[in-house]
């Protein structure tokens, strides 16, 4: 029975199965002339499975101690807490009965009766292992609005730090990016589309106010997208085409990363929570009634993210990449220095119309 790279969402699953070079119909998902995967012959999937089912035990085999609403079923929990599979919950009950069966058929057994990770009970695990300790992301957002703005003790760095290094990613010389302003009373210059003047930097999710950011975005209605014009607005386009590759953090990724890189699957388990905590919350729009103290915890990632280009790790890296919440298309790159890129190319359009949904 044949599973394929359409089944999957985790990077490291496909590029497996992509590497049998192998097409044919999938079994599991009914997509034609794809990658394939043979489950009762091929090797690589199922022994990766085994060592990440691992992590999972049996109610039978859990401390009485362990909380019933910490327990679920594989075939849901895989689907709806872990960025692996492009299938419903039965669909993946089928495929993992299927790929485990002939080598690991005790692996099997955990698809059909409660299973829990009995560390995520462990208070001791959690504060050594989890990015926020022992507390939740409530805790820390009230810590930083409300006694602690530049200190806080609620953090795990050296595994923060572990999921940082998995985001530094590279674009490319050559390409281009945008940014998008908005001006009805004055015709703007190429030298005003950079970023504004520190004592005009006013606060937002990723940066403090009076620190100044160069805010760009991968895609032209991104950027345009992102400033919410309305109907007969004169907008201002900017390109940035890039002279030198750009090294940035990406947190788009915290939710992709593979586990399957070789990142501690314990760890990588108690922090789901936490790492879609982190992206969501940097990536939400800026609204007219949020409060600056709303930004405090995700400017709080971000200085400290560009504090550690001191480090080797990090030396290169000059901004963050983060997901757009207003268009699909692209997506929002913040550059720490703005006086790294310049723009080259500005034209005007007028917003004919605008639809709400």
């Amino acid at each position: 029975m044949n599973c394929c790279e359409k089944c999957f969402k985790d990077i490291e699953l496909i590029a497996i199965i992509q590497g049998k070079q192998n097409k044919a119909q999938c079994d599991i998902c009914k997509s034609r002339d794809v990658y394939v995967y043979d489950m009762e012959n091929d090797e690589g999937l199922d022994i990766l499975f085994e060592e990440f089912l691992s992590i999972y035990k049996p109610k039978t085999m859990l401390p009485d101690s362990f909380p019933n609403s910490m327990l679920c079923f594989l075939k849901d929990e895989l689907v709806h807490n872990w960025n692996m599979f492009d299938l419903d919950s039965t669909q993946v009950y089928l495929l993992l009965s299927v790929l485990m069966e002939k080598q690991f058929p005790m692996k099997v057994k955990l698809l059909n009766e409660p299973v829990g990770i009995p560390q995520l009970a462990d208070l001791d695990f959690i504060a050594a292992n989890s990015i926020l300790k022992s507390y939740r992301w409530e805790d820390f957002v009230e810590y930083l609005k409300h006694e602690n703005r530049f200190h806080s003790a609620h953090i795990n760095y050296d595994v923060l730090d572990e999921f940082l290094k998995g985001l530094i990613v590279t674009i490319e010389k050559g390409s281009k990016l945008y940014r998008a302003r908005i001006s009805n009373d004055s015709e703007l210059e190429i030298k005003e589309m950079g970023a504004p003047p520190k004592e005009k930097a006013s606060a937002g999710r990723a940066n403090s106010e009076g620190i100044s950011h160069l805010y760009l975005a991968t895609h032209i209605d991104t950027a345009v997208r992102e400033i919410r014009p309305g109907e007969q607005d004169m907008i201002y386009l900017g390109e940035f085409t890039l002279e030198e590759d750009l090294v940035i953090v990406d947190l788009r990724s915290l939710e992709s990363i593979s586990i399957f890189q070789g990142f501690n699957k314990l760890r990588y388990a108690l922090n789901l929570s936490n790492i879609k905590k982190i992206s969501n919350e940097i990536s939400k729009p800026v609204r007219r009634n949020d409060s600056k103290l709303d930004y405090l915890p995700t400017q709080y990632i971000v200085d400290y993210i560009k504090s550690k280009r001191i480090e080797k790790e990090f030396e290169h890296c000059v901004g963050i990449g983060f997901k757009s919440t207003l268009c699909h298309r692209g997506y929002n790159i913040m550059i720490f220095n703005p006086e790294i890129l310049r723009c080259n190319n500005l034209t005007s359009r007028v917003i004919t119309q605008v639809i709400y949904n």
